[in-house]
């Protein structure tokens, strides 16, 4: 008896529930997002960043953290694993968003649209009741150029000298 579970254990990959991998993963998901919790590997604000930002993010993320706020940025939260899945994890359990972009390069790039982009679809339709899409954006990017769904949110701004700081920002 004790080699078949070691037999269907390792036939299955660890998962004593034996359900395939894309019920696994669309359960999993459900879960997430319908629990009242942050669960491991993600935070209350997502923030959204291309890797050019690095730096700001890393000082909005630590002003939030200091706010007692908990705080997904992929380049601290993530070290491993399916990246599209930790991801899609980080933004279902997401209340809140900020999407730092000092060009308008850097917020049309691929994961960082699609994360603000993913966050605005969920907010309207109502998966994030509540929620907050802060788009904080270099002093130089004329707010014309913006995609139309960032366009609907306040943005703040930023120059150079005081990148990082997010003035009085609550959720």
């Amino acid at each position: 008896q004790r080699q078949m579970c070691i037999r269907d254990r390792a036939r299955t990959r660890g998962n004593f529930l034996g359900l395939c991998p894309v019920t696994k993963s669309v359960t999993t998901r459900h879960a997430r997002i319908h629990s009242d919790g942050v669960g491991p590997g993600t935070g209350e604000v997502f923030v959204s960043a291309r890797s050019d930002d690095g730096e700001i993010a890393d000082r909005v993320a630590s002003m939030l953290r200091a706010k007692g706020h908990t705080v997904f940025l992929a380049r601290d939260s993530m070290r491993t694993g399916e990246w599209a899945e930790r991801i899609d994890d980080a933004l279902d359990a997401a209340r809140h968003m900020v999407v730092v972009g000092s060009s308008l390069e850097n917020i049309k790039s691929g994961w960082v649209k699609y994360e603000w982009n993913q966050f605005h679809i969920d907010y309207h339709s109502e998966k994030k009741p509540g929620g907050t899409l802060v788009p904080y954006l270099k002093r130089t990017i004329k707010p014309a150029l913006l995609p139309r769904p960032l366009l609907l949110w306040q943005a703040i701004h930023f120059d150079d000298s005081r990148a990082g700081d997010l003035p009085n920002i609550e959720f």
